[in-house]
């Protein structure tokens, strides 16, 4: 968080995971994850650039959650014609902060995607090479 680095990350010998120094907390931030290989040619290195996984998993629980919980809680308020709030209003409150929330920290990684490939290329002095291409 305090270093000058344009990036952090871990690499070993056979994978990397690097992504973009920024002064805050982000979990929604773009990782790049790849792994390396050797060739002929010099070291193909191959990846994507995502969200970390850990909070893609939590992303589907807590959505996945909501949804069966608000769910029953809804069907249960109208089918006894209880108070709403409970049943309607607090499921669709925590979906609407839950999508706005997910919105925003992706909002504030846009351009890492762009920022991380072609750091990985200029500081290895290599070339993209799109996926479908045989070489």
């Amino acid at each position: 968080m305090f270093g000058s680095k344009p990036v952090i990350g871990s690499l070993t010998e056979t994978s990397l995971r690097i992504r973009k120094r920024i002064r805050y907390r982000n979990s929604f931030q773009s990782s790049l994850g790849a792994t390396l290989r050797p060739e002929a040619g010099g070291t193909v290195i191959s990846g994507a650039v995502a969200m970390d996984p850990f909070v893609r998993v939590f992303m589907y629980i807590w959505f996945g959650a909501l949804t069966l919980m608000g769910g029953a809680a809804f069907f249960g308020a109208v089918s006894e014609h209880q108070d709403a709030w409970v049943g309607v209003k607090a499921p669709l409150i925590m979906l609407i902060f839950g999508v706005a929330l997910v919105s925003f920290g992706r909002n504030l990684a846009l351009n890492e995607n762009r920022f991380l490939k072609g750091f990985l290329i200029e500081t290895l002095n290599a070339h993209a090479m799109d996926s479908s291409s045989p070489e």
